[in-house]
């Protein structure tokens, strides 16, 4: 069973990138990444997320990540500050020794390899550090670019999806992926 301590927050470095945790100074961006229609296209949320919104979600995170409940790192270039996207692992399951990765990006850094980047370090991360056996993904069927960050990184598809409980509604649109942590 998973034992997770987020305290200090973990901030992890690629060759590119900074991993850290969302400040207020991310509203902003973070607003505009969650109003992008591009971004929203595959997700069933509102299209357009408001500067207060923003900042409460922030605050949200930041409650869940010291309850040790989710953790999400803000995505920056090493030499500049600004948030480019993020990465997560939420519905923590401890018992079972697994998690769900999420991941959005600003449009303007699409197809640069700076997901890629990120999922490796996070994936690395959720092995070594979270001790998970298993890091699920759901996106939704159309969204190619998605599947195939995730099958860039290894994980498979799981074809059984009932055992999931999702919504009926979900179960039309939603792939599920794994990855077991022998993969890597």
């Amino acid at each position: 069973m998973l034992k997770l301590n987020f305290t200090p927050f973990p901030v992890l470095y690629t060759e590119r990138l900074v991993l850290r945790a969302a400040t207020p100074e991310d509203a902003v961006a973070l607003s505009v990444i969650r109003s992008d229609a591009r971004v929203n296209r595959f997700l069933e949320r509102k299209a357009e997320m408001t500067l207060e919104e923003a900042e409460n979600r922030i605050r949200k995170i930041a409650a869940e990540t010291l309850a040790n409940e989710c953790i999400e790192w803000i995505i920056q270039f090493k030499e500049h500050p600004q948030m480019l996207g993020s990465i997560c692992y939420w519905n923590i399951v401890p018992e079972a020794d697994k998690a769900e990765i999420g991941y959005e990006m600003h449009p303007d850094y699409y197809g640069k390899g700076i997901m890629n980047e990120a999922m490796q370090r996070v994936i690395e991360y959720g092995f070594s550090e979270m001790k998970l056996k298993t890091i699920e993904a759901l996106p939704v069927k159309e969204n190619i670019k998605s599947i195939q960050l995730l099958e860039r990184n290894h994980f498979e598809r799981d074809y059984d999806i009932d055992k999931y409980k999702l919504p009926e509604t979900e179960t039309q649109n939603t792939a599920v992926y794994m990855l077991q942590n022998n993969h890597i």
